[in-house]
C-alpha cells in the first residue's frame, strides 16, 4: 500500500502533470494537422472554416509553451 501512495504521488506532481499536458497538446496538433494539411478534407461538402486555422494556430502555440 505504500509503495502504491508512493507511486500516486509521483505520478501528482506537477512533472507528470507537465508530462500529461504535453503529450494531450501533442495529440490535438496531431488530429488538427490532419484535418488542415489533408487536402481531401477540403474537398467536397464540408469547407476549411478560418475558425479551424485559428484553432490550429492556437495549438501549436501551446504545443511550444508546453515544450519549454
Amino acid at each position: 500500500m505504500k509503495a502504491q501512495r508512493r507511486h500516486l504521488r509521483q505520478f501528482l506532481s506537477d512533472t507528470a502533470w507537465q508530462q500529461a499536458k504535453s503529450m494531450e497538446a501533442i495529440d490535438a496538433v496531431i488530429r488538427m494537422k490532419d484535418r488542415v494539411l489533408n487536402p481531401a478534407a477540403h474537398w467536397g461538402e464540408v469547407p476549411l472554416y478560418q475558425a479551424e486555422l485559428d484553432k490550429a494556430l492556437k495549438l501549436v502555440a501551446r504545443l511550444e509553451q508546453a515544450l519549454k
